[in-house]
């Protein structure tokens, strides 16, 4: 080894015995790199096998799983919901003309005198909220919005369904 002062002696190193070193080494070295090698890449591929063919063999499970629940949903069409048995109650006129303002919008066709315009347009229309209920107006006829408009004003008076129907009415 040459001295740390002398630049052609560490030249010399550096392009003859530097090399010479180095092919020396790998001769003795390289078969264990590469049985090292080797290893971790077979170690890697057989854990990629073992992983896929895992998954596969879920995911063919979880398939045959629905399949067989779809055969079965096919074959039994699912029960209809049995409808709760109503109870009825005999109201006379006389009856209906005491019952307080809220009852008597529950069960509008019960109220004395009910008629053809007590018939609203909008199905369930006293379970709808005002805002769904404008949101319909706009598809009713004059002779519907009229029905509404009476309906509203001895029921609830809710501002903003009277405003849209006198809104549409003045077109």
């Amino acid at each position: 080894m040459a001295d740390a002062n002398d630049p052609v002696g560490r030249l010399i190193d550096l392009a003859l015995y530097a090399p010479v070193g180095l092919l020396t080494l790998a001769q003795q070295e390289l078969p264990g790199l590469i049985a090292t090698g080797r290893t971790r890449v077979d170690n890697q591929l057989t854990l990629a096998r073992f992983i896929g063919k895992m998954v596969v063999r879920q995911g063919g499970n979880e398939f045959k799983r629905r399949m067989q629940a779809a055969e079965q949903a096919r074959r039994e069409p699912p029960l209809a919901p049995q409808p709760e048995p109503l109870a009825l109650t005999v109201v006379t006129a006389a009856a209906i003309d005491h019952m307080p303002k809220r009852s008597a919008r529950t069960a509008p066709s019960l109220r004395a005198g009910a008629g053809p315009e007590d018939t609203l347009p909008i199905d369930g229309y006293d379970s709808l909220a005002a805002s769904q209920v404008v949101l319909r107006l706009g598809s009713l006829n004059t002779k519907e919005l009229e029905s509404v408009r009476r309906y509203e004003e001895r029921n609830r008076s809710r501002r903003t369904i009277l405003g849209k129907i006198a809104q549409l009415q003045a077109r």
